[in-house]
Formats: C-alpha cells, sequence, structure tokens
C-alpha cells in the first residue's frame, strides 16, 4: 500500500509539475529537469499564508540562482538579497542544498 501511494504522489508531482507552474502559486514558474520531491505544505493564519515547496535539479545552485533571479524579476518580483525576492506584500525565499542533486526549498510568504 505505501509502495501505491508513493507512486500515486510522484505522479501527482509530474503532472503539477508539467504544468507549468509551481504548486500553490500563480506565477513562478518551474525550471526545466526540476521536479518536487514532497508534497507542499501550506500554514495559514489570521496574518499570512506560508506555503513550502521542496524539490530536486540536476543544475548546479548557481544556475538554478541565476535562473529565477531573471524570471522573477519579470514577473514583478524585486530581488532583496541572493534567493530572497518580493512583491507587493508577498516574499519568496529559495534555500538550496547540494549533494548528488541540488535541493531546492521555495517558501512563498502571502499577506493577508
Amino acid at each position: 500500500m505505501k509502495i501505491v501511494s508513493s507512486v500515486f504522489v510522484l505522479l501527482w508531482a509530474i503532472a503539477v509539475f508539467a504544468q507549468g507552474f509551481l504548486p500553490a502559486t500563480e506565477d513562478v514558474p518551474v525550471m526545466d529537469g526540476l521536479y518536487q520531491v514532497e508534497e507542499e505544505a501550506t500554514f495559514d493564519s489570521p496574518s499570512e499564508k506560508m506555503t513550502i515547496i521542496s524539490a530536486k535539479s540536476q543544475e548546479k545552485p548557481d544556475k538554478v540562482s541565476n535562473y529565477y533571479r531573471q524570471i522573477l524579476m519579470n514577473l514583478g518580483w524585486t530581488v532583496i538579497e541572493k534567493n530572497h525576492y518580493v512583491r507587493g506584500s508577498d516574499t519568496l525565499t529559495l534555500e538550496m542544498t547540494t549533494g548528488k542533486e541540488t535541493t531546492i526549498q521555495f517558501k512563498l510568504v502571502q499577506k493577508n
């Protein structure tokens, strides 16, 4: 049963990523080769909503950072510092770790 649910989650993640945008976002695109490794987590409070999405890529962290810097700036996001963006009252942070692949954690905070 655990294998079946793992396969379902994997297929669901592939389908969502195939649409071109990160789940729970309207316009944060998925970099080619990026794949989601866990279901996104969403935390709601009266003042904000935080969504955390974990993904992996074969690309080096600098290439991932450069891609998102260029794309997000074209979508109206302002760079606050490397891998930290703001647009209106929303913030988006990318945290990366390296190993065999680059793991990227996207943290989107939307103020209510």
